[in-house]
């Protein structure tokens, strides 16, 4: 069986809150559509976060490469 990724787990997570905002007062689907927009923005920031540390690693290495020549 494959392992979930956290991207999945959140995806299948939010689909399955989907169903029951249907039957949530509109104060409390609005509670939930905020929550979900801020769970996936921290999704996306933290993808952006792992991208740059990354590339400050590459850069780093470069540089240190550099300065041993």
């Amino acid at each position: 069986m494959k392992k979930e990724s956290i991207k999945e787990k959140i995806e299948n997570c939010l689909f399955v809150l989907d169903f029951d905002t249907q039957r949530m007062s509109t104060g409390g689907r609005e509670s939930y559509n905020e929550l979900k927009k801020i769970v996936v923005d921290l999704y996306n920031d933290n993808i952006r976060m792992i991208d740059q540390i990354r590339s400050y690693g590459i850069e780093n290495a470069k540089n240190e490469e550099k300065e041993e020549i």
